[in-house]
């Protein structure tokens, strides 16, 4: 005969109430009727069903397997191929790649620094160029200075060498931050206090300093 309809179109069922409607199910989902569902729409003014039943989830754990474990310690040749592996996707600084090697594979800490050290030696790896480039970057993108100054000390750039780069760069910061406001509130004046405190709040997020701000909404016309 004819398997009873489900009561509810468009809505996922658990197994076991269709068990409880009549549904019979194969013996290799009665095992796991908590991962079984069954579905039921409707479509062209006709009930059509169709059952998802626990062996489908097999399939479904074969495309999306768990993670691996990490794999045994690599070779120092394998160790540098998988360094050069990720920094020609983009540049990384020293802190930045040790941590992701360190995250895929097991390494002995003297192996590590060993291919880390080689890899500086024939410059491909840099941490004033990083800097300097990401600085570089970051500024055309209308970042200031303190929120870039937080994200190179986040990948690891001694606090030195980022005070010297956003040094040299001095001059850009109101330039950028001038450039910033006019692309996004053009260049008419905060005309109350209510739109300057807005401005000011938005240029804060982006980091700028305080100073950068202050001569920004209260400059000459």
């Amino acid at each position: 005969g004819s398997q009873p309809q489900l009561r509810y179109p468009w809505r996922v069922r658990p197994a076991t109430a269709a068990l409880r409607q009549g549904w019979s199910l194969p013996q290799s989902g009665k095992s796991r009727l908590s991962d079984t569902n069954v579905v039921s729409k409707t479509r062209r003014g006709r009930k059509r069903t169709v059952r998802i039943f626990a062996h489908f989830l097999d399939s479904r754990r074969a495309i999306f397997p768990k993670a691996t474990p990490k794999p045994g310690p690599l070779s120092p040749a394998e160790l540098e191929q998988s360094a050069l592996r990720l920094l020609t996707l983009r540049d990384h600084s020293r802190a930045e790649l040790r941590r992701k090697l360190q995250a895929r594979n097991e390494l002995e800490e003297s192996q590590l620094e060993a291919v880390l050290d080689r890899l500086e030696r024939l410059d491909y790896l840099n941490d004033p160029r990083y800097t300097r480039h990401y600085t570089e970057s970051r500024c055309r993108r209308g970042f200031g200075p303190l929120r870039i100054r937080q994200e190179l000390q986040q990948r690891g750039i001694a606090p030195a060498l980022v005070e010297q780069v956003l040094g040299d760069h001095a001059e850009s910061w109101r330039e950028a931050l001038h450039k910033l406001a006019a692309a996004k509130y053009g260049n008419a004046p905060a005309g109350d206090l209510k739109e300057q405190a807005r401005r000011a709040r938005f240029l804060q997020s982006r980091g700028f300093s305080t100073a950068m701000i202050r001569d920004y909404l209260f400059a000459e016309p």
